[in-house]
């Protein structure tokens, strides 16, 4: 329910009423306050700061709740370094109790995240590397993954963290550290944090820590996803499971929503392995590496289509895990009402330093499956909206350059529907019609020895019911002539192009065909892609503005035949 209302900030707390606490038990409480956080993860007020900060305070006697309230909290301060909150999770934190240890290690990860505060830091290291045989696992993991985000985009500053980690004999603490390079070094495809990945992936001794390391070039290189598959072909073939599952993940990290063709080539033995949680890992990665396609662009996605619902209806026990990473991977590849892709960086350039934390955290669900929600964080919506100096929205179009089938929305899912029993022709053996022939020859001749006139029967001829059935087989053949021939009605041809009206969506390979018409009275401020806010320039400024209208959404428009549709929901008219 976060995730599907994330940025209704308006009403996000109402949505969640009936199971925020005290109303629901403490795992639906929790729930409840997670989610409450993934809603206001990009936008939230101080009224539910307050709110998630005094929950947390209140949660004390349950863990449980405390978990979510503390993950809700740092939702809605990511990389605030909001000290408040924080003395309250290191407190929680230095505890060691298992359950809200390891929420508080991620929670002051999210805090902290790109901050490198030596607070923070020391406070972790301590805990992370003093008697951890006296300590639960659950609570080191958490605190090694703090520190990787606390590392985001430091690149050199964070080498002396990086070495600390890396050179440390609990494999913990190396987990952390190939997490940590890749926070550190995310979109800048750096040689030298390459080549310390390598040598942790092929060389370590812990198979955790070789997962981990694979999984990590996919955020180095975020910013280079057609060197991605060169780079892991050998890893992705490797002899070890962990980093055949690694080289996944990070395919799925770089090359989201791209469509590689070697991508889905590795991607596609992958999905074969003989080790079940492979192929839960491929079939995450091939969802989000076609994210957005249809099959006129991708002709390849039918398929994949196809396999994933055999998989999800298979009734193979030992298949669950497959079975997970093909219903991640249907979502995916349909995300946000097919309006959302995944991407690391923005369209100028720049690092999406929420989408790179959450992802880091999304693939943490190996231990931990909640935190599979993290995901939203990565989300963008493709879209163009275009702005007149007001900030108001002006009716303008735009032009794409190609057929309207190449980007259109991929069918929707089909009802199955019982089809029709067709009557078929009874059949009549030879001997059958014979023996008919020879009893209708006696019955003329007994008739005409007393006397009668009789003529012969026809043999051939049908009872009513037998007319009955071939009138009805007959009246089926001819609909069926006629349905095959409207099928085989010419097409009108296809338009070479088409346009949109604004606000309109555009996904991210069609931006490039993406452009206004020459005749246009407005034009771009800066040259740039045609994606997400678009700053338009009037050219006839003395002229009556026409803005699309905006208008509350009635039931047929978002629900069909459903009821009860958001009473705040607004959408336009194009």
């Amino acid at each position: 329910m976060g995730m599907i209302h994330k940025g209704h900030a308006s009403d996000g707390k109402k949505v969640l009423e009936a199971y925020l606490p005290p109303a629901e038990g403490p795992i639906a409480g929790g729930g409840a306050l997670y989610g409450l956080g993934l809603i206001h993860a990009m936008t939230c007020t101080e009224e539910i700061r307050d709110y998630l900060f005094k929950q947390l305070m209140d949660s004390e006697s349950n863990e449980i709740l405390r978990h979510g309230a503390m993950l809700g909290n740092a939702l809605v301060s990511i990389g605030s370094q909001n000290l408040k909150v924080y003395s309250e999770l290191a407190k929680i934190f230095e505890t060691g109790s298992a359950i809200p240890g390891s929420g508080a290690g991620f929670s002051i990860g999210l805090i902290m995240a790109g901050s490198m505060n030596e607070m923070a830091i020391e406070a972790l290291l301590e805990y992370c590397t003093t008697s951890t045989h006296q300590k639960s696992e659950k609570v080191i993991r958490g605190g090694v993954i703090a520190l990787a985000l606390i590392c985001f985009a430091q690149e050199e500053n964070a080498d002396e963290l990086i070495l600390r980690m890396r050179s440390d004999r609990d494999f913990h603490l190396r987990y952390g550290a190939c997490y940590a390079i890749g926070m550190a070094y995310a979109c800048t495809g750096n040689t030298r944090a390459l080549r310390m990945l390598l040598d942790l992936a092929v060389s370590d001794v812990s198979d955790d820590v070789r997962r981990a390391a694979t999984t990590a070039i996919g955020f180095v290189f975020a910013n280079k996803p057609d060197e991605v598959p060169d780079l892991l072909r050998l890893l992705a073939k490797s002899y070890n499971p962990f980093v055949r599952y690694g080289a996944a993940c990070a395919i799925s990290i770089a090359c989201a929503g791209t469509a590689n063709k070697q991508a889905w080539k590795l991607l596609e033995i992958l999905s074969k392995d003989n080790v079940e949680y492979v192929r839960q890992g491929a079939h995450i990665a091939t969802g989000m590496l076609f994210s957005q396609r249809n099959e006129t662009e991708c002709p390849e996605i039918k398929t994949i289509r196809e396999t994933f619902d055999t998989i999800i209806t298979s009734k193979r026990r030992t298949a669950k895990m497959a079975r997970m990473g093909a219903v991640l991977g249907s979502g995916f590849l349909d995300a946000g009402g097919r309006n959302l892709t995944i991407c690391m960086m923005t369209s100028s350039g720049q690092k999406r330093m929420k989408a790179i934390v959450g992802m880091c955290l999304f693939w943490q669900h190996w231990d931990w499956y909640p935190l599979i929600p993290m995901v939203s964080l990565c989300f963008k919506p493709t879209m163009t909206v275009g702005l007149n100096e007001n900030l108001e929205l002006p009716e303008q179009t735009f032009v794409c350059d190609c057929k309207p089938s190449m980007f259109k929305y991929p069918e929707p899912l089909k009802e199955e529907t019982k089809k029709k029993k067709k009557l078929l022709k009874k059949a009549v053996l030879s001997t059958s019609a014979k023996a008919n022939a020879r009893k209708a020859q006696k019955a003329k001749e007994v008739a005409q020895n007393n006397g009668e006139d009789v003529e012969m029967e026809d043999v051939s001829k049908k009872s009513p019911e037998e007319e009955k059935e071939k009138m009805d087989i007959d009246g089926e053949e001819e609909e069926e002539e006629g349905e095959e021939k409207e099928k085989k009605k010419p097409e009108e041809p296809e338009p070479e192009s088409y346009t949109l009206s604004n606000p309109c969506r555009i996904t991210r390979s069609q931006q490039k065909h993406i452009s206004l018409e020459p005749d246009s009275r407005y034009e771009l401020v800066n040259e740039r892609v045609l994606t997400g806010f678009v700053c338009l320039r009037d050219k006839n400024p003395e002229a009556q503005v026409q803005l699309v209208e905006l208008r509350m959404a009635n039931d047929t428009d978002i629900y069909g035949d459903e009821p009860d549709p958001p009473a705040d929901f607004y959408y336009t008219g194009n």
